[in-house]
């Protein structure tokens, strides 16, 4: 049976996202993770296949903590300008998290469908405000969206 983890895979990704906002994504190993965790980095192969898969959930993990921005867009007219105001926030306030997310290259990403589904609910979300505030139907307003993004 294999040792138990120290750290939950959540505590791992956690520090793998504090350690991808502090330095960059490129400073993400396993030495390095473990490093900030105050362990090997063997102890990420017993939460994770590899780190292909940790790099996976940093993303994700990473998606969440901009989504927080962008829900602050919610109590604003019109709610998509507002978006791109708490885009730019990130932006300043988490630099090297925007840059893993909206300025690095994704090879599964060939065409714009491809992004927008990597984008995951802010993308829908992000149409659906366009939709509303503008009156458009779903296909412009995610027109509109590709056009802006």
């Amino acid at each position: 049976m294999p040792p138990k983890a120290k750290y939950t895979r959540e505590e791992i990704i956690n520090a793998a996202v504090d350690l991808a906002a502090e330095r960059g994504i490129k400073v993400l190993t396993a030495r390095e993770l473990g490093a900030a965790l105050g362990t090997s980095s063997r102890l990420i192969f017993t939460a994770f296949k590899n780190m292909e898969e940790v790099l996976t959930e940093v993303r994700k993990a990473a998606l969440e903590r901009f989504e927080v921005y962008a829900r602050r867009a919610m109590d604003f007219t019109p709610v998509y300008k507002e978006l791109g105001v708490q885009m730019i926030l990130f932006a300043v306030e988490q630099p090297k998290l925007y840059r893993l997310l909206f300025m690095t290259e994704k090879p599964e990403a060939q065409n714009f469908d491809d992004v927008f589904v990597n984008l995951g609910d802010m993308a829908t979300l992000s149409v659906e405000v366009i939709q509303r505030d503008y009156d458009l139907s779903y296909e412009n307003a995610k027109l509109l969206f590709k056009s802006c993004g």
